[in-house]
Parts: structure tokens; sequence; C-alpha cells
């Protein structure tokens, strides 16, 4: 093992992180709170992570790299179905098992993939231990399946964005902060993944996407504390029509009042 520098920092952005899936589990009862997977998946990565900056041989840190895409393959698919639970993307006749089944067809087959990487090559075709400062860290030459399964999931984070951005321009406006801070914490991640994807991270040695999920927490908490985020949960608008002649009143789990024409 080795001190790495930044396995502080990244377990206490773990430990933000397994505070927010406890505070999920707690509020598993409303609609749109139920992405626990997804914030356990987070905390998965950023942990094992950690374990990998600090290994210092070869074997170790694939090791760790492979435990990692346990939490990688699931994060964007439980994002998606948590974004379209929250703003109502599912319709009546939807089954969210089955499409959840479907989204996770390729994250599985890039798991296995991962874990039978030394018999094809298809995620990484070299993997090199690299000393830089006194530390050895893993340089990685992704395969071509890396890069097919980069496309599916920027294809699921766009299509996320898109459905937010959506629902920001056309909700009630005291929901709009809500929105606005789910959507603008997705970002951090996004955007320091394509810094290491394009080879323009500041820290050449480091994949910045875990440490990102500080940022994304903190827009959440501050949606939690001043929004009331996953305490009051937006309705579907499209359920209140304003033009109908009959009174309409929408209220929550907790029989509040969210919304009326």
């Amino acid at each position: 093992m080795q001190l790495s520098p930044y396995t502080f920092p990244l377990i206490l952005t773990g430990v933000v992180t397994l505070f927010s899936a406890a505070y999920t589990f707690y509020k598993r009862h409303v609609s749109g709170a139920d992405n626990l997977l997804t914030m356990l998946a987070v905390t998965l990565w950023i942990f094992t992570y950690s374990f990998e900056l600090s290994a210092s041989s070869l074997p170790d840190k694939l090791f760790w790299a492979k435990v990692e895409y346990i939490g990688i393959v699931y994060i964007p698919v439980g994002y998606t179905l948590f974004v379209l639970n929250y703003i109502g993307g599912f319709r009546q006749s939807d089954n969210p098992k089955k499409i959840a089944s479907l989204l996770l067809i390729i994250p599985m087959i890039t798991l296995l993939l991962t874990w039978t990487n030394e018999w094809h090559g298809f995620i990484w075709k070299s993997t090199v231990l690299h000393q830089a400062d006194g530390h050895a860290y893993l340089t990685l030459e992704h395969g071509f399946w890396f890069w097919l399964y980069i496309a599916y999931v920027y294809l699921l984070l766009s299509s996320s964005a898109y459905f937010l951005l959506r629902k920001i321009f056309t909700t009630p406006a005291n929901f709009r902060g809500q929105f606005a801070l789910v959507f603008v914490g997705s970002l951090f991640p996004w955007a320091a993944n394509v810094l290491y994807l394009t080879g323009s991270n500041p820290f050449p040695n480091l994949d910045l996407t875990p440490f990102a999920f500080a940022l994304t927490a903190v827009c959440f908490a501050w949606a939690l504390f001043q929004f009331n985020f996953l305490d009051i949960v937006p309705i579907a608008r499209g359920i209140v029509i304003d033009k109908l002649e009959d009174g309409v009143i929408v209220l929550d789990t907790q029989n509040r009042v969210v919304d009326i024409n």
C-alpha cells in the first residue's frame, strides 16, 4: 500500500454520499426518492477508487479498478430512472422494472467484459503503472467496447439533462429551484469525466469524476434544506388542467397541497 494524498479527500466525499444514501432511504416513501441504489453505487465507486490509488502493485490496482465498475455501470442508469420518476416521466402503462432491465443490458455486458478483460482487451488494451511524485498510478489505454459504453452513457445523461431542462421551463415557479439544483449538480461529474476522457485533466494521473460528486452533494444538500427536495416533490403538471371548470387540488403523500387550479 502507498499513502496517496488523494485518499482522505475521496473518503470524505464518500462519507457525504453515504449520508445522502441514508437520507434517501429515510425518504423512500416519497415519489422520486427511490434512488438509494444510485447513491450507494456512487459511494462504492468513491471508496474503491481510493483503494486503487492506495494500492502500489499493478494486480492490486487492477482488482480495485474492476470493483469500481460495479458502481460505475449502474450510476447512469440509476440516475436516468431517478430523473424520469422525479419529473413524472413514466406513463401509467409503463413498467419501470422492465425499463430498468432493458437499460441495464449494456452496463451488465460492460461489467462482464471488465472482469474478463485479460482474455480480450475490449475494455483496456493496456494497463501499466506510472510513477509520479513518488506514487504509482494506473495508466489505462481503453479498448473499443469502453468507447461504445461511454457513448451509451452520454446518451442517457443527455436525455436526462433534456428532460430536466424542459421541466425547469414548464414547471410551476415554486419547484424550479429544485429542478435547477438537480440539473446543475449532475453537471459536475459529467464535466470532470469529459476532462478525463479528452486528456484535458489538470491532474493527468487522476480521474476527477469521483471527486466531482462532492460538488453534486453540495447542490443536493442545498436542494434538501432550501427547497425541501425529497420532501415536497413536484407532481406532473399535466394531471391538472388549469382550464377545467371544476376545482382540482393535488396532495402529496403527506396530505399537503402541492398544486391547485
